[in-house]
């Protein structure tokens, strides 16, 4: 019986203990799982709060000012991708010092105002007139314009009124020319812009380009047209770490139609061109044979153009040519600006050189820039006489 009671009183004393524990444990795993919840919620904000966002490079000054003239961009349109206003301006001062007279002036160079667009995800186009602000229409003529669609990423078709891209400082624009006018020869036997066909084609390495133009334009806005002849052009480059060289051919067939011919006289050109970055060194070489048409006469040159960007804005320029021809009236002076000399004898003669040093600051990169220059001038004039001069440039480049 004491055992019965026993047994009851001791299971009696396990159940009250049982219960005090229990008693004891909720109030410990609820604030194990309060303690949890916090802890959870305590590293959850830590990551929140501490999880490094990825940095949103702010737009320049630049980008704003230049990205206004795009008036619509959306890469996944059904449609159109892109919509812009493009343009230049171009204007310097020039002051000529020579042996046959002086000569200073400021010049608007260059004034074009147009629109580029892309579309279809392989096409674009765009279209410029040059501007003159003295003349009645405001618009002076069709500079260029262009239908160029991407076939792949090794070929390009391009039709319009474009460049015919011999020799480096042609196929460069005028946006990106480091000097402030190019070298004289190309000048002197470089077509203007003309109405064909163009193709690039990329393998590799190796690029090749083909094109088919038409010689003349009209009179009044300058608009293609197929009453002068035609012209052939062809290149092969290779594209290596040292820089890009470049082959390059053009043929016209000199016909004087009824309207202006841009082939400037000559059957052959040929350009064998080199261009390559090191770092801030940047060097490009040409050499150049064009062989007149009729009384046009045969002209040769050599072109060296070493530059260094000083700083990401500031860059020094240096340009050496040489040009020769192989009668005594084969060459000419550049338009600008040795023939302003007022006394001068003679533009034409058969051996001229020019030394041409720089420096040109890139406000926002080549859409706006400072430019300065000084280039010395010798001619072996018609006659006898000799040409020497100073030239000394300054002005602004902005294009968008």
């Amino acid at each position: 019986m004491s055992m019965h009671i026993g047994d009851g009183a001791i299971n009696e004393s396990k159940h009250q203990h049982t219960t005090m524990n229990l008693k004891k444990m909720i109030p410990a795993t609820a604030l194990f799982a309060i303690a949890a919840t916090s802890l959870h919620a305590g590293v959850a904000s830590y990551d929140k709060k501490f999880v490094v966002e990825p940095e949103v490079e702010e737009e320049s000054l630049c980008d704003i000012i230049f990205g206004l003239p795009t008036l619509y961009s959306n890469k996944e349109g059904a449609f159109l991708q892109e919509f812009k206003l493009i343009g230049r301006y171009h204007g310097q001062y020039h002051w000529l010092d020579s042996n046959q007279g002086n000569n200073h002036d400021w010049e608007n160079r260059r004034q074009r105002l147009g629109f580029s667009m892309k579309f279809l995800d392989n096409w674009d186009a765009a279209f410029q007139f040059n501007l003159d602000f003295d003349d009645g229409r405001f618009f002076s003529d069709i500079e260029d314009f262009r239908l160029r669609y991407k076939v792949n990423s090794n070929l390009r078709l391009t039709l319009g009124k474009i460049k015919a891209p011999i020799t480096n400082e042609w196929r460069t624009s005028s946006n990106e020319n480091l000097t402030f006018e190019r070298s004289r020869i190309i000048n002197q036997v470089v077509p203007n812009r003309m109405g064909g066909v163009y193709a690039e084609i990329n393998t590799g390495p190796w690029l090749f380009e083909l094109g088919a133009f038409t010689n003349t334009v009209d009179s009044d806005w300058a608009q293609p047209t197929f009453d002068g002849g035609f012209s052939l052009f062809g290149s092969v480059g290779y594209k290596a770490d040292i820089g890009t060289t470049r082959l390059e051919y053009l043929y016209s067939d000199i016909d004087t139609g009824a309207s202006v011919n841009v082939t400037r006289g000559y059957e052959h050109v040929v350009s064998l061109n080199y261009e390559g970055k090191f770092d801030r060194f940047g060097l490009v070489a040409d050499v150049i044979f064009a062989a007149g048409s009729g009384n046009v006469s045969d002209v040769y040159g050599f072109i060296l153009m070493p530059s260094y960007d000083i700083t990401d804005k500031l860059q020094a320029v240096f340009r050496y040519q040489i040009a020769g021809s192989d009668s005594s009236n084969g060459f000419q002076l550049q338009s600008r600006y040795e023939r302003e000399a007022p006394n001068l004898v003679t533009s034409r003669g058969d051996m001229y050189q020019a030394a041409y040093l720089g420096l040109n600051y890139r406000i926002c990169g080549d859409n706006l820039k400072l430019m300065t220059g000084v280039e010395y001038t010798t001619f072996e004039q018609t006659g006898g006489s000799d040409y020497d001069a100073w030239t000394t440039f300054s002005g602004v480049r902005v294009s968008f």
